[in-house]
Formats: C-alpha cells, sequence, structure tokens
C-alpha cells in the first residue's frame, strides 16, 4: 500500500486564469506497481478528482509527483461553484470525508 507524502503548493493563493503547479510524493514499502494517482479537490461539498496521471512505483521507492492544474481544470471543477478557498490532496482511490489536505485560496 502506497503512503502519501504533503501537497506542495506552488503557491497558497491563485487567481482565476492562473495554473496551479504541484508538488506531492508516494512511498512504496511493497513491490513494484503501476496506478494512476489523483489531484482531489474539495471546496467543503466532498472530494472531486481534478486530473489523474498514471505512474509506475518501483519496490521501495519514493517517488516524486509533479502535476500542473490549469485554469481549465480548476474552473471546471473549482470554480463555478464560486469557492473562496479548497483543500488538494494526493490519492491513488477518492480521500476519505475525514481527510483533509492542503488549503488553496482562490484572489479576486
Amino acid at each position: 500500500m502506497l503512503s502519501f507524502i504533503d501537497v506542495i503548493p506552488a503557491r497558497s493563493s491563485i487567481r482565476p486564469g492562473d495554473s496551479l503547479n504541484i508538488l506531492g510524493g508516494a512511498a512504496n514499502p511493497g513491490p513494484a506497481l503501476e496506478t494512476d494517482l489523483t489531484v482531489w479537490g474539495n471546496t467543503g461539498n466532498g472530494w472531486i478528482p481534478l486530473i489523474s496521471e498514471p505512474f509506475r512505483i518501483e519496490e521501495g521507492e519514493h517517488k516524486h509527483l509533479y502535476f500542473t492544474l490549469t485554469p481549465e481544470i480548476l474552473y471546471a471543477r473549482l470554480w463555478a461553484d464560486g469557492p473562496e478557498e479548497f483543500d488538494l490532496i494526493i490519492r491513488d482511490t477518492m480521500p476519505g470525508p475525514e481527510e483533509s489536505g492542503v488549503l488553496i485560496f482562490l484572489s479576486p
């Protein structure tokens, strides 16, 4: 089972029309695997998948994960609701309702 390291966004606030680069990490204590890893966003109404990418993670490997959330992704998934903030988390399955991520603020 993978263990995930915190999401590290390039900045803690963004404006509509901005992209957001994200660094994360996953450690694999088990055998090598190929899986889709997803950046999930939560505006307070539950987790929404924002972007997924396939990764191969070798046995014992600590893998850096890089994602770019484009304005199209953020607008289509989050900004339509007009939130002022949202949480980000990286997982291979949907996060539970009790999980919290890194808070990002939307600036006007």
